[in-house]
C-alpha cells in the first residue's frame, strides 16, 4: 500500500484506521476505540458520535456510491463559476453568459446561468446541512472538560467549520451569480460570499497552536482564502460595470449626508469608497 496523506494531522482518523488494518486488527468498533484512545473515556464517549455522523452530512453530487462531495467542490466550483462570468459576460445580457468550460465535467450546460442552478441545488441543502452538523459539535463540546474541548476544537471541529463556511461561501456566490441582472444585488451577495470565505480562513487559523502555529499557512488545494479574493474581484468587477466610470451612484444611494437623489456633487465633498465600506453601508441599512 502507497498511502498519501498529505499532511498528517487532519487525517488522523483515517490513517490510525489503515494502520489497524494493515496490521490485521478488527475495526467494527474502530471510531470509539479512537476517540477513548485520542479524547479520553469520557469525552470520547461523546465525540465518536459526532465522528459517525460525518459521512451523512457530506453532499451528494453525482450517481455513483462515492460521488460524495467535500471542502474542494464547494471552492472550486464557486471561483470557476465567478471567474466564468468575469471572462466571458455578455455585454447586453450577462445572465446569457456561456458556460465554464472547467465546470463542464459536473454540469454540461450551455449557460453559466444553467451551470450555476445545477451547483447550487447541491450547494444549498448542504450549507444548511452542514450549519446544523457545526450547532451539533458546539453542543457536544459544552458537555466537554477545557482539555478535551480544546482537542476536539484544533482536530474535528476545526474541519467541520471549514467546511460550513466554504458552503456558506459557495451559496452566497451562486445568489450573486444568479441575480446578475441586478448588480447592485448581485454584489451585495458577492459581499456574504466573500465574508464567509473570510471568515474560514481565519477560524481554520485561530486553531494553530504550539507546535502547529502556522500549520494551515499553506492551504493551498482547497484554498479557502483565494476563494474569498475571486469573490473580492467580483464585487469590483459588479460595481465597475454597473456603478463605473464615476462611481457615484451606489454611493449616494446608501452614504449618510451624500445627498441621495438630489444632488450630483458628492465628489467634491466625499471621497470614493471602497467596495467594501461601500457594502458595509448596504449591510447596515439592511439591518
Amino acid at each position: 500500500w502507497i498511502i498519501n496523506c498529505s499532511n498528517v494531522k487532519p487525517h488522523a482518523y483515517y490513517l490510525d484506521l489503515i494502520a489497524r488494518i494493515w496490521r490485521g486488527e478488527k475495526t467494527d468498533r474502530f471510531t470509539e476505540a479512537y476517540c477513548r484512545c485520542y479524547y479520553g473515556d469520557d469525552a470520547g464517549q461523546k465525540l465518536q458520535t459526532l465522528y459517525r455522523l460525518w459521512p451523512t452530512y457530506s453532499p451528494v453530487y453525482g450517481p455513483n456510491e462515492d460521488d460524495h462531495a467535500g471542502e474542494q467542490f464547494a471552492n472550486h466550483g464557486a471561483r470557476v463559476l465567478v471567474s466564468g462570468l468575469i471572462a466571458s459576460c455578455d455585454p447586453v445580457h450577462p445572465e446569457e453568459t456561456r458556460a465554464a468550460a472547467d465546470w463542464k465535467w459536473f454540469a454540461d450546460k450551455p449557460m453559466l446561468r444553467e451551470q450555476t442552478e445545477a451547483f447550487f441545488k447541491v450547494i444549498e441543502p448542504a450549507t444548511a446541512q452542514y450549519g446544523a452538523y457545526l450547532s451539533r459539535c458546539r453542543e457536544v463540546e459544552k458537555e466537554l472538560p477545557l482539555e478535551s474541548r480544546l482537542q476536539a476544537e484544533d482536530t474535528l471541529i476545526w474541519q467541520v467549520e471549514y467546511l460550513y463556511y466554504s458552503y456558506l461561501g459557495a451559496y452566497h456566490s451562486c445568489k450573486a451569480l444568479l441575480q446578475i441582472e441586478d448588480p447592485l444585488e448581485a454584489f451585495y451577495e458577492a459581499g456574504l460570499a466573500m465574508q464567509a470565505f473570510q471568515t474560514g480562513y481565519e477560524m481554520m487559523r485561530s486553531h494553530e497552536h504550539g507546535v502547529f502555529v502556522g500549520f494551515f499557512a499553506n492551504d493551498c488545494e482547497a484554498d479557502i482564502r483565494q476563494s474569498g479574493f475571486v469573490l473580492k474581484g467580483l464585487m469590483s468587477f459588479l460595481r465597475i460595470r454597473a456603478d463605473g466610470p464615476h462611481f457615484y451612484k451606489w454611493q449616494r444611494m446608501f452614504q449618510e449626508d451624500a445627498g441621495g437623489d438630489r444632488v450630483l456633487l458628492i465628489l467634491r465633498t466625499k471621497k470614493h469608497l471602497t467596495d467594501d465600506e461601500l457594502w458595509r453601508l448596504m449591510n447596515e441599512k439592511r439591518k
